[in-house]
C-alpha cells in the first residue's frame, strides 16, 4: 500500500481545513463525504497516519481541488493550463493509458465470453425442462 508520508501532513491539514471551511461544512461532513471514519480523518490531518493514494484522490475530488494543492505542492487549488498541458503530455501517462486500454480490452473480451457461456447454459437448461 502506498501512501503519502508525514512531511506533507502540515500542508495537508492546512489545505483541507481551509477548503472545507470555505464550503461551510462542519467537521464531520468531509469524512462522511469521502467515506472515512472521522477518527481516521483526524489521524490523517495530524500526520499520525500516512494518507493512502486513493484516500487523497477521494478527498481532492470531494473538495474539488487538486492533490498537489492538498499536499502543499501548489498554492492554486485548481490545475493551471500549464500544469494540465504538462500532465497531458507526460510520456508515463501515455504508457499507462495504453496499458490500461489493453487491460480493459481483455476484461471486455472475457466478459463477452462469459456472457456467451451463460447464454449456452441457459439454453441447455431450458431444453432440459
Amino acid at each position: 500500500m502506498s501512501g503519502v508520508r508525514h512531511q506533507y501532513s502540515k500542508n495537508f491539514y492546512i489545505s483541507v481545513l481551509e477548503t472545507w471551511k470555505n464550503k461551510s461544512w462542519n467537521q464531520r461532513e468531509l469524512p462522511k463525504r469521502v467515506d472515512l471514519n472521522p477518527s481516521v480523518m483526524n489521524r490523517l490531518e495530524s500526520g499520525e497516519r500516512p494518507i493512502k493514494d486513493y484516500e487523497l484522490g477521494k478527498i481532492a475530488t470531494v473538495l474539488d481541488v487538486t492533490t498537489d494543492y492538498l499536499l502543499g505542492r501548489s498554492a492554486n487549488p485548481e490545475m493551471t493550463e500549464e500544469e494540465f498541458e504538462a500532465f497531458k503530455n507526460d510520456p508515463d501517462l501515455e504508457r499507462w493509458y495504453k496499458s490500461f486500454l489493453k487491460i480493459m480490452k481483455k476484461i471486455f473480451e472475457d466478459y463477452v465470453k462469459f456472457g456467451k457461456h451463460l447464454m449456452k447454459m441457459t439454453t441447455s437448461i431450458q431444453h432440459i425442462n
